[in-house]
C-alpha cells in the first residue's frame, strides 16, 4: 500500500471507531510505566494515534504526549477526546510515522504504535527510530492478543462476517485505494533486525459484552469494511452481515473473553567488561 494512501485507510469511520472500537485495559499502561519507568520528565509518541485510544492513557501517565496521524478526521477525534479529558500534556501533528524527523517534534523517549506499525515502511521507521531515541528508548506494540497455538484473537463472528464481506467486495481485503496482505515478516523480525531485539511479550485479558449493535458498529470503524468501499450497497451489507452473526453466533449478547498484546523492544545493552547482552 503506497504511503501516500495512509490517510484514507480509515476515511470516514473516526466516529465508528471512537463509538465501537474496544479500548486498552488500564492494566496494560501501568505496565508499560512501569516498565519504561515513566516520569513526568518522559516524552513518548503516539504513532498512528487514531482518535487518541492509546494516546489519553499514555497522558495520563507520562510526561508529555506526541500524538501523530496521517488523517485529520481521526485527529480532530484525538483533539477532542483530549479536550474530554482535560489533557493539556498532549501535542497533536499532523503526518506519516517516516516523516517524524523533518517535524522538529523534539526529543521522544519512547514511541507507541496502537495497531498502527503494520500500515508503516516498518524497517525504515525503525530504522528512523533507532537514530532518534535515546539508548534505554523503546518501542512498544499494541494489539490483539494471541491464542495458547500463537494465533491471533479472533472474535467469534469473524468468519461468519468475512464471508458476507467478500462476497460484496471480493477476497482480496481491503486498504485505502488498495488492497493489503499481511507481511510475511512477523514485526518482532523486523524489529530485531532493526536493532531492537531485547523483546518482552505481555497478555492482557478482559472479559467484556457485546450486542449485536456494537458488531454491526465495528464493521463501520474497519479500513477494509468502510461504508466509501460499498458503492451504496452498505444497509444491504450490514443487513446481511446482522443475519451472517445471528445465524452463526445467535442474536446475542456475547460474553467473550478480550485479549489484548504488548510488545516492548529495546536495544540489547552490553555491560563494558562482557560481551553478553545485558536486560536493560
Amino acid at each position: 500500500m503506497p504511503r501516500d494512501d495512509a490517510a484514507l485507510l480509515f476515511a470516514g469511520t473516526s466516529q465508528a471507531y471512537v463509538t465501537y472500537r474496544p479500548g486498552y485495559p488500564m492494566a496494560l499502561f501501568d505496565h508499560m510505566a512501569a516498565q519504561l519507568a515513566f516520569t513526568p520528565e518522559t516524552r513518548v509518541a503516539d504513532l498512528g494515534c487514531g482518535p487518541g485510544t492509546a494516546t489519553i492513557p499514555l497522558a495520563e501517565r507520562a510526561g508529555t504526549v506526541l500524538a501523530l496521524d496521517p488523517n485529520s478526521e481521526m485527529l480532530h477525534a484525538a483533539r477532542e477526546a483530549a479536550q474530554r479529558a482535560g489533557m493539556g500534556n498532549i501535542e497533536f501533528r499532523h503526518g506519516h510515522a517516516e516523516h517524524l524527523p523533518e517535524m522538529d517534534a523534539g526529543p521522544l523517549e519512547h514511541v507507541v504504535f496502537g495497531r498502527s506499525f503494520h500500515w508503516t515502511d516498518r524497517a525504515a521507521v525503525v530504522a528512523m527510530l533507532d537514530a532518534l531515541l535515546p539508548p534505554h528508548g523503546a518501542i512498544v506494540l499494541l494489539g490483539p492478543g494471541r491464542s495458547e497455538k500463537g494465533a491471533w484473537h479472533r472474535w467469534p463472528w469473524d468468519e461468519a462476517i468475512r464471508e458476507v464481506r467478500e462476497s460484496f467486495l471480493g477476497p482480496e481485503r481491503r486498504a485505502g485505494t488498495g488492497t493489503y496482505s499481511h507481511p510475511e515478516t512477523g514485526h518482532e523480525q523486523v524489529l530485531e533486525a532493526g536493532g531492537f531485539g531485547w523483546i518482552e511479550r505481555y497478555g492482557f485479558t478482559e472479559h467484556v459484552e457485546y450486542d449485536l449493535e456494537r458488531v454491526l458498529g465495528l464493521q463501520r470503524s474497519y479500513s477494509h469494511s468502510a461504508e466509501r468501499l460499498f458503492s451504496g450497497r452498505y444497509d444491504e451489507y450490514l443487513e446481511a452481515v446482522r443475519a451472517a452473526v445471528t445465524a452463526a453466533c445467535g442474536p446475542g449478547p456475547y460474553r467473550i473473553d478480550k485479549r489484548d498484546s504488548m510488545v516492548i523492544a529495546r536495544r540489547p545493552q552490553r555491560h563494558p567488561d562482557s560481551d553478553a547482552p545485558e536486560h536493560p
